[in-house]
């Protein structure tokens, strides 16, 4: 079996474009998902077929033929879903190694990567002085991600820079969340760029998604505050109790600010796709069932009233 083991790193300044003459790169993705993707590509005059499997630190599975042009020309124009890759490549030998710097175009454009397959993940390397920050684990640079949220329309390119992240992976589970999000639901109102979360609305209840680190792993909370303000009764306490042992997902609490809440946790590292969204939806559809009838007995103010 073929194996990639690839970093991949952000471009700084111009110092690399007299060492190479670029190639004109298009190519597109028949499938994408985070087990794996299938990938049409040409470069220059030849067509390429490649299938890669799930990432694992540095490398991943991968398979690569070569097909004709014509062939791949009909797959991209017919088999690939969303818009098509632009860039130009450029092959830059530095000591052992051949660095791989793409310049993208089209909805990338303004976005340049740098690439570098070792032999090993504990290989060393020298980076170049026009290397900048490594993103070899943020998955909104991979290609495949990069059909479906392009650079240019990237709303908050700056969260990573300045978001405080306390372990290595809480950051990879708060990227790998990040994209989930944005695929899920399209665009989100809310996202603390100081902290690690997002949220949006459903009816007049509110959901935030948090990202907490937790012993080598992090968790992912979905929270939704369903009324401020209530008059907490123990007919209030022994309802929400009763409520808890009803409920699939999650539970109601109540914070020391007297807020009732409604949360569900989900451990990072085994969290996919349709589980975050379920635990989104439901938190959200659950928490906007309720507010009502808390507040018609107990009083208060729903999220859609306190949120700005």
């Amino acid at each position: 079996m073929a194996v990639e083991i690839e970093r991949k790193f952000l471009v700084r300044g111009d110092q690399w474009r007299s060492l190479s003459v670029g190639v004109v790169y298009r190519q597109g993705y028949i499938t994408t998902t985070p087990e794996k993707t299938v990938r049409v590509r040409i470069a220059g005059n030849q067509g390429y077929l490649t299938i890669k499997g799930a990432s694992e630190g540095y490398q991943r599975a991968e398979f690569e033929y070569l097909i004709p042009i014509e062939d791949a020309e009909q797959m991209l124009s017919s088999l690939c879903v969303g818009p098509l890759i632009e860039k130009k490549r450029y092959k830059i030998p530095i000591g052992d190694l051949i660095w791989e710097v793409d310049e993208f175009f089209g909805d990338n454009q303004g976005l340049i990567l740098a690439e570098v397959e070792l032999n090993s993940p504990e290989q060393a390397v020298e980076l170049p002085e026009w290397i900048g920050e490594e993103v070899s684990h943020d998955y909104r640079y991979y290609n495949a991600n990069l059909t479906k949220f392009p650079y240019t329309q990237w709303a908050y390119q700056v969260r990573t820079t300045i978001m405080e992240f306390q372990t290595q992976v809480q950051r990879e589970c708060y990227e790998q969340v990040a994209i989930w999000m944005e695929e899920m639901f399209t665009q989100y109102p809310w996202e603390k760029l100081d902290d690690p979360g997002f949220g949006l609305f459903l009816g007049s209840a509110w959901v935030e998604v948090r990202i907490y680190p937790w012993h080598e792993d992090a968790v992912i909370e979905t929270r939704s505050l369903v009324v401020q303000g209530a008059e907490i009764t123990p007919e209030l306490m022994q309802f929400l109790l009763l409520k808890n042992s009803q409920m699939r997902f999650g539970g109601f609490a109540i914070d020391d600010h007297d807020h009732i809440y409604l949360s569900h946790t989900i451990v990072g590292s085994t969290c996919d796709p349709g589980e975050l969204e379920s635990s989104v939806l439901s938190v959200l559809e659950t928490a906007d069932d309720f507010d009502d009838q808390i507040i018609q007995k107990w009083g208060g103010k729903r999220a859609l009233d306190i949120v700005p």
